[in-house]
């Protein structure tokens, strides 16, 4: 390793070494649109998981009551195709964006809150 370029691991302590020891806090519409983004996404991403697992605890299908997640995923792609696997993502995104607004926005708001409140003599 040449001790002019120092490697990753260096860059690593000199950055927290010069970086402030407070880390960088969020304003209440910052948190609201990263947990907006946050939860569209993993709710567009998991909507398979949940139309599978509704399936199963509904019992859509003959002798599909405590069947496995693989049995029915090759049940449903068979009878319905692929896209029946993404039924209902708009409202469960929209969804789940919404709350990841509501939820993340508050946080950012009551976490700010207290800090003032600490801070104050």
């Amino acid at each position: 390793m040449d001790p002019a370029r120092p490697g990753l691991s260096d860059k690593i302590i000199i950055y927290f070494q010069i970086s402030p020891l407070e880390p960088p806090f969020l304003t209440s519409p910052q948190g609201a649109v990263c947990g907006s983004i946050a939860g569209s996404i993993a709710a567009a991403v998991t909507t398979p998981l949940d139309v599978l697992r509704t399936r199963q605890m509904l019992g859509a299908g003959p002798n599909t009551r405590g069947g496995s997640m693989l049995h029915e995923l090759a049940t449903v792609v068979a009878k319905d195709g692929i896209a029946a696997l993404f039924r209902g993502v708009g409202p469960r995104t929209g969804w789940m964006a919404l709350g990841g607004c509501i939820f993340f926005g508050a946080y950012e708001q009551s976490t700010a809150l207290l800090r003032r409140l600490q801070d104050e003599p």
